[in-house]
């Protein structure tokens, strides 16, 4: 067997498993420090008001963007608030229902500092995979001088004399 061949396979398919188990460990990551969604139904507005208006709603957390709440059967709901709805507060104190503000969610900074560098880690990984490529069909690819399997030719090896060619047909042409 020679020692280009390699025995464990196609190298091809090393790679593409070697690649997706780096894309799937992303995923994960990003995963798992992305941000948290609620797991609640959401409702319109206006059946909103009208839930705390029945007394079914027993609390609220009112956010920037959105409004969290639980029934008083335990249910949660969620929906998107209206901007500058100023009775909002004396509806849920007229019901008795509790409510507190909900701070915005702080951007995840290891997100942030993945999503801005998975492009360049992209492109550098795909450029050197391409170069391994390339490297691997011996001295014809790029970078590949130095790597010919030419010998070199000493003085008394290269010589070649007029007794040496003498009873060879070609030679007479």
């Amino acid at each position: 067997m020679n020692d280009d061949q390699q025995p464990n396979g196609n190298p091809w398919v090393k790679s593409l498993l070697v690649w997706g188990g780096i894309f799937l460990a992303l995923l994960m990551v990003v995963s798992l420090f992305g941000p948290r969604t609620e797991s609640a139904g959401s409702i319109r507005y206006s059946d909103f008001r009208s839930k705390i208006a029945e007394g079914t709603v027993s609390e609220v957390q009112i956010g920037e963007d959105r409004i969290v709440g639980k029934y008083k059967n335990g249910d949660t709901f969620s929906t998107i608030p209206i901007p500058n709805d100023t009775s909002l507060t004396q509806l849920l104190q007229d019901n008795d229902v509790k409510y507190a503000g909900k701070a915005p969610e702080e951007p995840n900074l290891l997100l942030y500092i993945l999503v801005q560098a998975l492009p360049f880690m992209l492109i550098l990984g795909i450029a050197f995979f391409a170069l391994r490529q390339v490297q691997k069909g011996g001295g014809s690819g790029a970078m590949g001088f130095g790597k010919s399997k030419a010998k070199m030719l000493t003085e008394r090896q290269g010589r070649v004399t007029f007794d040496d060619v003498a009873g060879i047909d070609e030679a007479r042409e």
